[in-house]
């Protein structure tokens, strides 16, 4: 006999779980949440994008969403 039998009566599926969890289930199964961060437009290709742990010490003088927009921008 399976061990993993004997501790989870019901062996779930990814489909059966799909039906079975809320989505405010799923929210409390993530490791982590991205509600509400911080979000900036970049000036040079008018994306948005949100805080990221790496500027966490320097959020207010990040401009740019990535360094290839960066590197453009004296071309804008």
């Amino acid at each position: 006999m399976n061990v993993f039998s004997l501790t989870k009566p019901f062996a779930y599926t990814k489909k059966t779980l799909r039906q079975r969890l809320t989505l405010s289930e799923v929210f409390d199964l993530m490791a982590h949440h991205k509600l509400n961060l911080p979000q900036k437009t970049c000036p040079i290709c008018q994306r948005p994008f949100v805080w990221r742990k790496k500027w966490e010490k320097n959020w207010e003088s990040v401009k740019y969403c990535s360094v290839r927009c960066a590197q453009r921008k004296s071309k804008a």
